[in-house]
């Protein structure tokens, strides 16, 4: 009897073991898909999320676009199988919006932002590079971007320069300059792509709201390159008429929208975000799309 029951057991125990990996991998992906759900909750809907609205910072709002932009990734990383690096990335965007959580909290009592507000905005900006240099590899744009993306990162080694140094104003402008690059860069490189993308509208009000979003996004990058580059009088004068154009497009947008017609509000903004564009491309900076 003993000589049956050691042999079965034998047989038991290497069954067991043959059904570890597959068990462990389904436990795996149930612990991711509720990791998932909850780091969606804390950047979507939490108490940290409300005072991030509810806050002028701009540091605060990059920080959670950030987040949102690591919180994509991982979902990518997930659909694909890749549990190990949408763990990581789930990691990242936890503690990239718990720093844009802080940022909120504002300047100190001199009116500089706070140290805290600086290494969220360095860290929001270090990641929205991260995820341009990672979009444009996917959709084979490094070849053209390459430059574009070394100075962002420039730009991010700076910041964390002056702040080493105590200039804060310094490196907070360095970080908002670097974020707004890198952001620019991955909405037009992802628009109208296959990519999965973070963005899923569920009314053409929460759609208007991105679209808003990314004009400014758009404007304050060619506010920037015309206040960094020397442009010929020709130049200046066409990138002030897109500003112009662009400033007009968005009026009517907002009316439209106001009307409650965000899908026709939509359009009108996306064309005048084109506009800026195009005036972007011919101050001297490419950005895809």
């Amino acid at each position: 009897m003993n000589v049956r029951i050691v042999p079965m057991l034998a047989v038991a125990a290497a069954c067991a073991t043959l059904l570890t990996p597959v068990q462990a991998r389904a436990g795996a992906e149930e612990s991711l898909a509720q990791r998932l759900v909850s780091v969606e909750t804390l950047v979507e809907r939490s108490s940290a999320a409300r005072r991030i609205e509810s806050s002028t910072v701009v540091e605060a709002a990059s920080g959670r676009d950030a987040a949102r932009e690591l919180l994509a990734e991982a979902k990518s990383a997930a659909s694909a199988g890749d549990t190990p690096r949408a763990n990581q990335l789930l990691t990242r965007a936890t503690a990239t919006m718990v720093a844009a959580a802080r940022a909120a909290e504002g300047t100190n009592a001199a009116g500089e932002p706070t140290d805290e507000m600086i290494a969220s905005a360095i860290d929001s900006a270090r990641s929205m590079a991260g995820a341009a240099r990672r979009v444009a590899t996917e959709r084979n744009e490094l070849p053209k971007l390459g430059a574009a993306l070394d100075r962002i990162d420039e730009l991010v080694v700076q910041a964390g320069t002056e702040r080493g140094a105590g200039r804060r104003l310094a490196a907070r402008d360095a970080a908002r300059r670097a974020y707004l690059s890198a952001r620019v860069l991955v909405v037009e490189m992802r628009q109208g792509s296959t990519l999965v993308r973070s963005l899923d509208f569920k009314t053409p009000a929460d759609e208007y709201r991105y679209e808003l979003d990314r004009h400014d996004a758009h404007r304050m990058i060619l506010e920037m390159v015309r206040a960094e580059r020397q442009l010929d009088a020709s130049t200046s004068t066409l990138v002030q008429q897109a500003l112009d154009a662009a400033r007009a497009t968005r009026a009517h947008a907002e009316q439209l929208a106001a009307k409650g017609d965000a899908k026709a509000a939509i359009v009108e903004l996306d064309g005048a975000t084109k506009q800026l564009l195009a005036a972007i491309r011919r101050a001297g900076l490419y950005v895809p799309g």
